[in-house]
């Protein structure tokens, strides 16, 4: 989780400052590919996937420790299937609940998924 985010970091960084642009990444890609030709995942899309991830949980300092508790794959599930944060955090925090097997949240579909609200001070909860 360490190396994925620490290079959604350096992408999202490089784009922001305009050193970057988008065939900068497919760049990155192919050297990665052909450099460590055995190593898997470091696509074009995986690393767009790398800089949205370090972007949406940036800056969240009573998230950024969970990060770690769930796999790669369920980030991306979380990133996917969630627009607010604060319903990102409320399954993050069910899946590690969990231990991250089977988390109730995987698959529901849009109109079946309960939602997070934020409420001042409280913890996230279901509406």
């Amino acid at each position: 989780m360490s190396l994925y985010w620490q290079l959604g970091e350096y992408i999202s960084k490089k784009i922001a400052t305009a050193e970057w642009g988008d065939g900068v990444v497919d760049e990155l890609a192919a050297t990665i590919a052909r450099t460590y030709p055995s190593m898997r995942g470091y696509t074009r899309r995986n690393l767009f996937r790398m800089r949205q991830f370090f972007e949406a949980y940036r800056g969240q300092k009573k998230v950024s420790p969970l990060v770690t508790q769930l796999p790669w794959t369920h980030h991306l599930i979380l990133l996917s299937q969630t627009k607010h944060r604060d319903e990102r955090d409320f399954y993050m925090l069910a899946a590690i609940k969990e231990h991250g097997a089977n988390a109730s949240w995987k698959g529901k579909s849009e109109q079946g998924r309960p939602r997070a609200r934020s409420h001042g001070s409280r913890k996230c909860r279901q509406r």
